[in-house]
C-alpha cells in the first residue's frame, strides 16, 4: 500500500485510498461520503441506540436520525 500511495502522489495511505476508490466508482464513493455525512450528523443518536441495544435480544427501541434535504 505503501507503493501505491507514493505512486498516487497523495500525503498518505488512507488519501491515496480515496483517490483511488473516487477515480475507479464515481458514483460509489459519492454514496460513501453521504453515508458518512449522515453518520457524523447522527453520531450521539447511533451511539445512544448502540448502547440501548447492548445486551438485549428483545425488541429494540427505535432511534430517529436526521436524514438532510438532497443538496443540488
Amino acid at each position: 500500500t505503501r507503493v501505491a500511495s507514493f505512486i498516487v502522489g497523495e500525503k498518505d495511505r488512507w488519501n491515496s485510498g480515496a483517490m483511488m476508490m473516487a477515480v475507479s466508482n464515481p458514483e460509489g464513493w459519492q454514496r460513501v461520503r453521504e453515508d458518512s455525512l449522515l453518520v457524523e450528523a447522527n453520531r450521539d443518536r447511533i451511539a445512544a441506540c448502540q448502547k440501548a441495544a447492548s445486551g438485549q435480544e428483545k425488541t429494540q427501541k427505535p432511534y430517529v436520525i436526521t436524514v438532510p434535504a438532497e443538496q443540488e
